[in-house]
This record gives C-alpha cells, structure tokens and sequence, in this order.
C-alpha cells in the first residue's frame, strides 16, 4: 500500500496516512476516513470519534521546524465536538475546538517539551523526563529558524 504524504495550508505540520486521503477538517471539503463512533450524548454517554491515527514527521511551531528522523503516530479524537491529539510516546495530549487549533496546542507543547526537558541538564531533570528527553533527542532533528 502506498503512503499519501498530507499538508495543508493551514497546518503547519504535515501527515502521513495509510491507503486513506484526507482532506484539511478546516477546509470545505468533507473529511473521509474510516472512524470508530461511540454511543452518542442521548444515551447520557460521550460521543467519541476516533479515527486513523497519523504519523507526523515535521513539527512547526513559532517559526521553528523540527524534523522527525521517524514518524510519530498521533491518535487523533473527537470527543463531544472537541478535537483531541494524543501522542502516548511523547506524553501530549492537545485539544481544541477545531482540529487546526489542537494541531497549534500539540505542536505548542512539543516546542515546549523541547525547551524545557531536551535542552535541559540532565541533574535537573527526574528519571522520567531523562526518558523523554532520550527520546525527544532521538527523534527529532535540533530546530531551524527563530528560537
């Protein structure tokens, strides 16, 4: 199966999706993707809509790019209208009220994780954050563009 490289306009990041094209959630155009719906509000339960997850292989945040020598798969939700982004291996998770604004406040955080735990010294870090920053170093490229 071939990959589809996605970029939108308005996003600064850019997804990889399996056999599925994706539209921009911002743009005109409908979203088609297989998801995963769970029962809705009327049953007194959230509505959860899960669909595929994405590999995001360049962050973009505040005039910094960070290349990703390896894609990360970002669960990507939507929970009683909520847009939801969640990457387990990086300890984010990211919301909004449109899926643009949860890409920002992902793409936020991960800019943040950087500053603060990857360039940080490892004697004020905790165990857990030594962890994240071994993983934040070996994935991602140092950033190019304003600091």
């Amino acid at each position: 199966m071939s990959q589809i490289i996605y970029s939108s306009e308005n996003s600064d990041s850019r997804f990889e999706h399996g056999p599925f094209a994706v539209k921009d959630a911002e743009a005109s155009e409908s979203v088609a993707r297989p998801f995963r719906q769970s029962p809705s509000s009327s049953t007194g339960m959230s509505q959860v809509v899960t669909l595929i997850p994405v590999l995001l292989t360049t962050i973009r945040h505040r005039g910094m790019t960070f290349r990703l020598r390896e894609p990360v798969a970002v669960r990507e939700e939507i929970v009683d209208g909520m847009w939801v982004l969640e990457s387990e291996r990086l300890h984010i998770l990211a919301y909004g009220d449109t899926r643009q604004d949860a890409l920002s406040s992902f793409q936020e955080d991960f800019a943040d994780l950087w500053r603060y735990i990857a360039q940080a010294q490892d004697e004020q870090l905790a165990e857990d954050a030594r962890q994240l920053k071994a993983t934040l170093l070996a994935l991602a490229e140092p950033p190019r563009g304003r600091r």
